[in-house]
């Protein structure tokens, strides 16, 4: 299922490039056209000018030079006249300049495209050549555990063999005994080996089925976005040129959230400060009103619901819900005061002797924070204007409340017409969850960090 997930990543970023380099395209072949029509203007004011002569008289002939009056002759000259014809050979030349300016931006584009796509398939064989090592690796790893599994058992018969022999005579019972010992150790080791067996085939069930189903909502929440994209590009209006919308939007992403793992190592109970890392499917609305005012405001409900797929040896379900909402005071440049709420829960459990490794935990975790701080908006861009903001948050949650700890958050967001981005990171961040086992709990430092992609539709705008 890891190849899932790479072939789906490399998709994405395929679409992304495909995307910037038709619009790249289409800006040389806007360019060209601007270009050439100034050519063009500039060839019929070197030849001919308007009048405002009350004496001049347009001919009405169908033989005359349609371009108001040749500066040579200062009257409206006929088409056979010489300085029209050599007015066409010139705008000839200057439509096949231009039309071979055309040709080279479409062959740049498809050097583009076929360049990318070289990139991505080296990308995808080197991860697959990685993927056949890494099971090698762990194929090894079994037979070396099974391997010194058996030789330790034969030690341990070889051992009580020599020990009946030692105290063979003294009594007609010692066979017997030691014989029971050999069996009774063997079973020992025989039911660890297949508990272990059982554990890890049970754990690679959970893994498969978890890839699975994160696996097809995420290529399915995928295709949503490109549709989502192909819709909303054919919309003229930019959103600072609205004065309302609401939109929905949809996207995928990943987190890695600061928590408390209680875990087996070995025998040994222990709790620790520890992430758990997942990818996401996000949805959300977006509501902006006074868009071409000096202050905006605008709010968004949002949630996400995350698995640890494609993390071998662990599974969990995640879930975040809330929403947000700021107000922006200027035009291209903005000064934002913004405040976020958000409901986070969640549980992971994880056996790594799926990894030949005996230790089992489990994380479970549930509060909600509360986020407000200043930020700064700044959009770039006319072809594609695209809005850019930092901004930067205090946090209370509700597990600390009582705790003397400032804790802080930095966003950066980018936001174009078709896709948006939102990266989020947080220093030193507290872990959430039950701590089962104090006397072994030791508080370790953990940061939060977060990142989406997503594409917006809209639904209403006036």
């Amino acid at each position: 299922m890891k190849k899932i997930f790479f072939l789906l990543s490399i998709f994405l970023s395929q679409y992304s490039f495909s995307q910037n380099a038709y619009s790249n395209y289409n800006k040389c072949l806007e360019s060209i056209d601007n270009e050439e029509r100034k050519a063009e203007e500039a060839l019929e004011n070197k030849w001919y000018e308007e009048t405002s002569n009350p004496k001049a008289v347009m001919l009405a002939c169908d033989d005359h030079c349609p371009k108001y009056y040749c500066r040579r002759h200062h009257k409206q000259c006929i088409s056979y006249c010489d300085c029209y014809a050599q007015f066409k050979i010139e705008s000839k030349s200057i439509s096949e300049k231009y039309q071979t300016m055309r040709s080279n931006c479409e062959i740049t584009y498809k050097r583009e495209q076929e360049a990318e796509n070289a990139k991505a398939e080296r990308k995808r064989k080197a991860e697959e050549e990685a993927r056949k090592a890494e099971e090698q690796r762990k194929k090894e790893e079994k037979a070396r555990l099974e391997k010194e599994a058996k030789e330790n058992a034969d030690k341990e018969k070889s051992n009580l063999r020599s020990e009946t022999k030692k105290s063979d005579g003294t009594n007609g019972n010692s066979d017997d005994a030691a014989e029971q010992e050999t069996r009774r150790r063997k079973a020992e080791v025989e039911a660890y080996v297949a508990e272990m067996e059982r554990r890890r085939q049970e754990q690679r069930t959970k893994d498969s089925l978890e890839n699975v189903q994160m696996g097809a909502a995420m290529v399915a929440s995928a295709g949503a976005m490109i549709a989502m994209g192909d819709k909303e590009s054919s919309r003229e209006e930019e959103d600072y040129e609205i004065g309302t919308y609401l939109k929905a939007v949809l996207g995928l992403g990943f987190n890695s959230l600061p928590v408390i793992e209680n875990d087996n190592y070995y025998g040994t109970y222990m709790s620790i400060s520890s992430t758990t890392s997942f990818p996401i499917i996000q949805a959300s609305f977006q509501f902006s009103a006074f868009n071409r005012s000096f202050i905006t405001w605008k709010l968004s409900p949002y949630g996400y619901f995350g698995m640890n797929a494609f993390d071998e040896g662990t599974t969990g379900t995640h879930f975040c819900y809330g929403g947000s909402s700021s107000l922006g005071f200027g035009k291209k440049f903005k000064l934002l005061l913004q405040g976020e709420y958000y409901v986070r829960n969640g549980s992971m459990s994880m056996d790594q002797f799926v990894n030949y490794i005996d230790s089992k935990g489990t994380a479970n975790y549930s509060y909600s924070t509360k986020k407000y701080g200043p930020g700064i908006q700044l959009r770039l861009g006319y072809d594609v204007p695209t809005e850019y903001s930092l901004s930067a948050f205090k946090e209370e949650l509700s597990f600390m409340k009582g705790e003397n700890k400032e804790i802080y958050s930095f966003q950066f967001k980018m936001m174009a017409k078709i896709v948006q981005f939102v990266a989020e990171f947080s220093p030193d961040y507290p872990s959430a969850g039950d701590i089962l086992f104090p006397a072994t709990y030791k508080k370790e430092k953990q940061n939060l960090w977060t990142f989406g992609i997503s594409v917006p539709l809209t639904l209403s705008y006036r």
